[in-house]
């Protein structure tokens, strides 16, 4: 008997491509900042000095989008190997679902197209994060209308959205959702209200831990 095949979604940045580490060294470089993977503890950069408000950080990145260092971001740590076994699980096609704006979107799939060219992938644009042109949309609309059964995440906010809708979540330890990470493993241990959203969430260190995951439900 042939078994169901999934409907898989993932983010794109520091899921996929290790965009933070890589924008950290661009930064240092160019402005002789001394910052460290390590201390990034907010999603929200402007919230830790990096630009002095969300237009100037999106600048920022703006700049780094542009620079040779974003062509040549690396992926991160598993992602090579866990993209092409999520896509032999999947139903033929992985969703990329992305808060980067369609500015971005040439380089977005150019990475995946020379990173995976024999995997099949859509990419859906929220356009939510960095207030770019055209229309904006919920990271959890995108992904409840795409029927999706599970979701990688790196953003505690956009994880806890998505969950809401009963998609299952999991979400990969970052320095900016560490401090929630004991909370959220207590959560998914006890697993005593079925009805709260976090019990979506399952909290995980990296690629090899989210693929058990997802091959352990799958069997």
């Amino acid at each position: 008997m042939n078994k169901k095949k999934l409907k898989i979604g993932l983010d794109y940045d520091d899921v996929i491509p290790d965009t933070i580490p890589s924008f950290v060294n661009f930064h240092n470089q160019r402005y002789g900042t001394r910052l460290r993977f390590e201390d990034i503890k907010s999603y929200w950069l402007w919230e830790l000095g990096i630009g002095k408000d969300k237009p100037e950080a999106m600048r920022l990145f703006q700049e780094y989008y542009a620079s040779p260092e974003f062509d040549e971001m690396p992926l991160v740590p598993g992602a090579q190997q866990g993209v092409l076994e999520l896509a032999s699980l999947s139903d033929g096609c992985l969703e990329i679902v992305t808060s980067r704006p369609l500015m971005f979107r040439v380089k977005t799939i150019g990475l995946l197209r020379t990173r995976f060219p024999a995997t099949p992938s859509t990419v859906h644009h929220s356009n939510d994060f960095h207030d770019g042109e055209g229309a904006s949309f919920s990271k959890a609309t995108i992904c409840q209308e795409l029927g999706l059964d599970y979701f990688v995440e790196d953003c505690l906010a956009y994880a806890e959205t998505i969950a809401q809708r009963r998609v299952n979540v999991l979400l990969l330890r970052k320095p900016w959702n560490e401090r929630d990470w004991s909370r959220l493993r207590k959560l998914n241990g006890d697993n005593q209200n079925q009805n709260n959203p976090q019990n979506h969430i399952t909290p995980v260190e990296s690629w090899q831990e989210l693929l058990e995951h997802i091959k352990g439900g799958y069997e």
